[in-house]
């Protein structure tokens, strides 16, 4: 495979904007959807966002303590009124208790109908034990049958870290970039995961596509 090509980001030799320059798109609204200032968990981090049926989902991981430390899991809300209420904080997977195991981080996304998320189980900061895929199980919200409860579905890598939510490929598949930290915590191995069994329609549950989804997913290195 060759090698990817640096892209220029931005002009050499010409200076960022202060931040007292820079204008938000007309209609940007900006809303507080979660304050960890008077929630048990105060670390957030790593926030994910997406629509599903109506409603704009929010996902972030929480730590008792600093960055990936005592317990750390995955937590969401959601809002069906652009924002202006939010559900209450649920739990997609991870438990207060537990200093062992840590979740992070999070990115939704929907897929044949259905609010799925790829998330990294870590036993210590940056040290990656497996790549999962959960599912939101049927129904909307807090009442209904499996509203916000979520399922894991498969283990679709191991020792890789995503930070942004996949996205679709001509053929059906998903595409999701990718990195696997060294020991010390530097990131190496750029590659993005490839999951070709992505595509159909799963039926009307999802069922079929969620199987084929959470088979493994191919890496290809980007070196």
């Amino acid at each position: 495979m060759k090698p990817v090509e640096n892209l220029t980001l931005w002009a050499p030799g010409v200076p960022y904007p202060a931040q007292s320059e820079m204008e938000f798109a007309p209609g940007m609204t900006h809303i507080l959807a979660h304050d960890g200032r008077t929630d048990i968990l105060p670390f957030l981090h790593d926030v994910t966002i997406t629509a599903h049926e109506g409603r704009i989902y929010i996902a972030w991981y929480n730590s008792t303590d600093a960055e990936i430390c005592g317990s750390s899991l995955i937590r969401g809300r959601w809002t069906d009124d652009e924002g202006a209420t939010w559900s209450e904080p649920f739990t997609v997977v991870g438990r207060i208790d537990s200093a062992e195991e840590h979740f992070v981080p999070a990115n939704l996304f929907e897929h044949n109908g259905r609010l799925h998320a790829t998330i990294t189980e870590m036993t210590g900061k940056n040290m990656t034990a497996a790549l999962h895929l959960f599912r939101k199980e049927a129904g909307r919200g807090v009442g209904d049958p499996g509203g916000d409860e979520w399922e894991r579905v498969g283990q679709i890598q191991h020792g890789f870290i995503c930070n942004t939510p996949p996205v679709e490929l001509p053929d059906g598949g998903l595409i999701s970039p990718a990195w696997m930290p060294m020991k010390n915590g530097t990131p190496a191995f750029p590659a993005v995961l490839i999951s070709r069994g992505a595509g159909g329609s799963g039926g009307s549950e999802g069922g079929e596509a969620a199987g084929s989804l959470a088979a493994e997913w191919e890496p290809v290195l980007l070196y």
